[in-house]
């Protein structure tokens, strides 16, 4: 699976990227990257998925249902919520700003 990253720094203050990890992704990097003020850092990056990552599928073929459109209106909102919580991935930026650092999960 093929995904884009686009990492911005809004303020005035000197801010270095350190490093990106997705546990999910098997991405884990270190690097030093300078992030010049609303100037956009974008790659894209073919990343494997975790074997140990659950897979999803759409709630409305594993919910149960009866015959016709029925089926898709038998899904409920926290079936919906409880499937997004359950298939997020998880994504780290280590940064400084200021000579500060910082962790963004």
């Amino acid at each position: 699976m093929t995904t884009r990253y686009e990492i911005l720094n809004r303020s005035d203050a000197d801010v270095s990227l350190l490093g990106i990890a997705a546990p999910d992704f098997l991405f884990d990097t270190l690097f030093t990257r300078s992030l010049k003020n609303n100037s956009p850092f974008v790659f894209e990056r073919l990343n494997l998925i975790s074997p140990s990552k659950s897979y999803s599928a759409h709630i409305g073929l594993t919910a149960p249902h009866g015959p016709g459109f029925s089926r898709f209106l038998t899904v409920g909102l926290s079936a919906i919520l409880r499937m997004i919580r359950q298939f997020r991935f998880s994504f780290y930026l280590q940064s400084t700003a200021r000579n500060y650092p910082y962790l963004f999960r």
